[in-house]
């Protein structure tokens, strides 16, 4: 008899097309007129403007990861002790801010590890680089191309995207090659009990 047990184990949620158009392009330019008056709070990105926890009208967006996560919680709590008795999270503190990232800029290599889940909305992501998550199996880069699941995972996100994943995966958004901006609002979100 042989018997397998799961080392670990991430997935990647993603929605597409959230909010309508008009949504879309509302939020799109009430940040474009906060970068005008907002002072940016980015010290990790060169190239990138931050902006921490604005006032934005986003109940439509706040209500679709609270759909994902929500799922995302459920899904977890049928293979990990931890999430068990968690059936639908019931106090969720979340943070955000807006990443606006000009052509030659990226996302450095990072983790949100404070959180239990993080998840990227993207205003303007179509062919703006894509998000990456290196793979922790292969730490070194060393394993055989053919070995399972060694590869990494890479997202090319459109406009409209929602993507949610477990706060520990390492991940960076590769370069903006184009001179589209990259818009995007991150979250972290902090699970109670």
């Amino acid at each position: 008899m042989i018997y397998h047990k799961t080392a670990y184990q991430a997935e990647v949620f993603t929605v597409p097309n959230v909010g309508t158009e008009e949504q879309r392009l509302k939020l799109l330019n009430d940040i474009k007129a906060l970068q005008q008056v907002t002072p940016d709070t980015s010290d990790s990105n060169d190239r990138c403007y931050r902006i921490l926890e604005p006032k934005l009208e986003m109940e439509w967006l706040f209500d679709a990861i609270d759909t994902t996560l929500t799922e995302s919680v459920h899904y977890y709590s049928t293979l990990d002790a931890t999430f068990r008795d968690l059936k639908r999270p019931k106090n969720v503190s979340i943070t955000w801010w807006v990443n606006i990232n000009s052509q030659y800029s990226r996302n450095v290599f990072h983790t949100h590890a404070v959180s239990e889940f993080s998840c990227v909305y993207y205003l303007q992501g179509t062919d703006t680089g894509d998000l990456r998550f290196p793979n922790p199996a292969n730490i070194l880069g060393d394993c055989n191309e053919n070995s399972p699941f060694t590869r990494d995972f890479m997202f090319a996100p459109k406009d409209g995207d929602l993507i949610m994943f477990p706060s520990w995966m390492p991940h960076e958004v590769d370069v903006n090659m184009n001179e589209r901006e990259r818009i995007n609002i991150a979250f972290n979100m902090k699970i109670r009990t």
